[in-house]
């Protein structure tokens, strides 16, 4: 039996949930289901929800490419080239663990970049 085709994300953080689960006091096992407070310029009022459901917008990295389809490569290659293996240093260094050259550099890459990629 083949599994059905997975759906493109649309859902695009600009803070990753799993870091923003860090800034929670709750011990929830999963940090993504951890909540925190979330602001809103438009009413001006704070409310609670789970990291995952917060600092996101619906296909904010999506763009249309050069076929006139539109892509989520950008969020894709996100995930997987900064934010996936920043949370994996982040946890290393919870551990006090030293990281590498390397690891250090990417964890800036990832810092610069999270810094530059809030909406206005």
């Amino acid at each position: 039996m083949t599994t059905p085709p997975r759906k493109p994300p649309r859902k695009h953080h600009y803070v990753p949930a799993w870091h923003l689960g860090r800034f929670s006091p709750e011990l929830e096992k999963q940090v993504r289901r951890r909540r925190v407070w979330e602001y809103s310029k438009t009413n001006d009022e704070y409310r609670p929800k789970r990291a995952k459901d917060a600092a996101h917008r619906i296909d904010y990295y999506t763009f249309t490419d050069e076929s006139g389809e539109e892509s989520q490569a950008l969020e894709i290659a996100i995930a997987h080239e900064i934010d996936t293996p920043a949370s994996q240093i982040v946890h290393k260094l919870l551990r006090r663990e030293k990281l590498t050259p390397d690891e250090r550099e990417l964890l800036a890459v990832y810092a610069a970049f999270l810094y530059g990629r809030v909406p206005q």
